[in-house]
């Protein structure tokens, strides 16, 4: 957490020193794109990265800020006690404001960095081993309030389109919570979970 506010303030210090040449202001104005890549699990070192894809979609309310809705799926194997529990499939959708500082690379290209934050929901699906089920120690789970912080930059290919790079951090209110066979112990895991992706966006 401390390298994302530490890499958010170098973004903030360095782009005072470009020049501001977006193309068109994106107030009043619709944005849609896809965003592919990884989640991390947070302290789990048992649960493995996961392929994260996901869609965006966001609206231009007053300069420099946007309401976005985003929408996605990772899925992270879960094992405890030396035993594999199954795959757990995550779908957040989290309704977020976006603060937007525009900028440009060596006043030619436009770009944008952002700051964003918000909350939402973490709905959870566990397809169960065969083992977890053999044993009936099948994890429990519910669906989460999620909340989440963190920055990106649109770089500006052409009038509508943008290359998008974001990194941010997802917390769960709700743990995953795996019983020892035998001894009737659980053991529980958070399920927040880092997010660092990029894709395009294209702003109408």
């Amino acid at each position: 957490m401390k390298k994302l506010f530490v890499g958010l303030l170098f973004l903030f210090s360095a782009s005072s020193a470009f020049a501001t040449t977006v193309p068109g202001d994106l107030t009043n104005r619709w944005g849609a794109g896809f965003d592919l890549g990884m989640g991390i699990a947070s302290g789990d070192a048992e649960a493995l990265e996961a392929f994260y894809g996901g869609a965006v979609v966001t609206y231009g309310v007053k300069e420099n800020w946007n309401l976005r809705l985003d929408l996605g799926y990772l899925s992270f194997d879960e094992e405890a006690h030396g035993i594999d529990y199954g795959s757990l499939g995550i779908v957040p959708m989290l309704f977020d404001l976006e603060w937007r500082n525009p900028f440009s690379f060596n006043d030619t290209l436009p770009a944008a960095w952002y700051l964003v934050g918000g909350i939402g929901a973490l709905f959870m699906d566990l397809d169960e081993s065969q083992v977890a089920s053999d044993l009936v120690i099948v994890p429990t789970i519910n669906n989460a309030f999620a909340a989440r912080f963190g920055g990106g930059f649109d770089v500006f290919l052409a009038d509508h389109w943008a290359w998008n790079f974001e990194g941010s951090y997802t917390y769960s209110s709700e743990d995953i919570k795996f019983q020892q066979p035998g001894t009737g112990q659980t053991k529980k895991k958070n399920l927040d979970f880092w997010h660092i992706g990029s894709g395009i966006r294209y702003y109408f």
